[in-house]
């Protein structure tokens, strides 16, 4: 290796060391420069892959620090999984009366671990979901 090759490779290691984003205006800035450097990925230049596997890290490292989780509760749950199934309170009948899913749902009950269970399988979803 000459001078020269490695004094390039520490300019890159530091300018990559360097590369930070701060705010969404830099996520938007790296997003179009992934963009591009995917487009020189595909036309055939492997070269840069490292840099944007890198590139892609720091976007994604970014965007989970900065998400905030959702919080639902767990009728709004309910009411999401009914919507996507066609489901009306009679169709969780087989659970618990109308009245509890009413109650339930205008926020004046709770669903209990019986609930959680059968809704789970009903649904195919991990009781999870409900918390």
């Amino acid at each position: 290796m000459t001078d020269i090759q490695f004094q390039n490779e520490n300019v890159v290691a530091g300018f990559l060391h360097n590369l930070v984003i701060y705010n969404d205006r830099d996520l938007e800035t790296m997003a179009d420069y992934a963009e591009a450097l995917a487009d020189r990925l595909e036309s055939g230049d492997n070269v840069i892959e490292p840099l944007f596997d890198y590139v892609t890290e720091l976007i994604v490292k970014y965007e989970k620090d900065t998400s905030v989780p959702l919080e639902v509760s767990d009728s709004q749950v309910l009411r999401f999984l009914m919507d996507q199934h066609n489901h009306k309170l009679k169709d969780l009948e087989d659970i618990a009366p109308k009245s509890v899913w009413s109650e339930i749902l205008n926020g004046k009950r709770q669903l209990n671990k019986n609930h959680i269970t059968k809704l789970a399988e009903k649904y195919h979803v991990s009781p999870a979901v409900f918390f």
